[in-house]
C-alpha cells in the first residue's frame, strides 16, 4: 500500500502501524492517517503518489479550455495547474503550494461547483450511453 508521502508498506504493516490509533511513516516520519493508504497500482510508488495528488489538485482546478477567452490564457492556466502538481510531487514549496491553491479555490468556488456539476452531468451521459450501446 501507499501512503501520502508516497513511501510503501505491505498491508498486515499498514494494519501494526495502527493498532495504537496513529502513527509515521518509518521511512521519513510523516504523520499519517490509516485512511490515506491506497493500493499500490503502478510499479513505481511515486507514480501512485503523482496520481494522488493530480486528482486532488483537479478536483479545484476543474476549468475546461471553453472557460478561457484565448488559447493562451488556457496554456497558461495548464502550466499552472502542471506547476503545482510537479511541486507537490516532489515535495517543492509545498506550504507556498498549498497556499496558492487554497487561494484560487476561495476566489473561483462559484466557478469550481459549477464545473463540478458539468462534469458529473458529462459522466452521466457517456455512462447511459454505453448503456444503450451495451443494450
Amino acid at each position: 500500500m501507499v501512503n501520502v508521502c508516497g513511501h510503501t508498506l505491505c498491508e498486515s504493516c499498514v494494519d501494526m502501524l495502527f493498532v495504537r490509533g496513529s502513527g509515521t511513516c518509518v521511512q521519513c516520519g510523516t504523520p499519517l492517517r490509516k485512511s490515506n493508504f491506497h493500493m499500490q497500482l503502478f510499479e513505481d510508488p511515486a507514480v501512485d503518489k503523482e496520481v494522488e495528488i493530480r486528482k486532488k489538485v483537479l478536483k479545484v482546478y476543474n476549468k475546461r479550455d471553453f472557460d478561457f477567452s484565448s488559447l493562451r490564457e488556457y496554456n497558461d492556466y495548464l502550466e499552472q495547474v502542471e506547476e503545482i502538481v510537479y511541486n507537490l510531487t516532489i515535495n517543492l514549496e509545498v506550504e507556498g503550494t498549498k497556499q496558492t491553491m487554497e487561494a484560487y479555490q476561495r476566489a473561483n468556488r462559484d466557478i469550481i461547483q459549477k464545473n463540478k456539476g458539468k462534469l458529473q452531468t458529462r459522466e452521466q451521459e457517456e455512462l447511459e450511453e454505453l448503456l444503450l450501446l451495451e443494450h
